[in-house]
């Protein structure tokens, strides 16, 4: 029969798993997001060009910028 400290210890070590797990997938979250920011960004860049408006505040500032 285990005893008491060898399941705390599996138990713990499974705790310790399941956050290294937690930790990764939040990790490539935060690399798909800064990826779709730069997406975004680029889109923008490219709708200021095309327009050769870049200030937000003015008239025309494209809407899709």
């Amino acid at each position: 029969m285990k005893s008491r400290s060898e399941s705390l210890i599996r138990l713990k070590k499974f705790q310790v798993d399941e956050k290294r797990r937690s930790v990764t997938q939040i990790e490539m979250m935060i690399a798909d997001f800064e990826r779709m920011a730069a997406e975004l960004d680029q889109q923008i860049e490219i709708e200021q060009q095309k327009t050769g408006i870049s200030d937000v505040a003015h008239f025309a500032y494209s809407t899709f910028a």
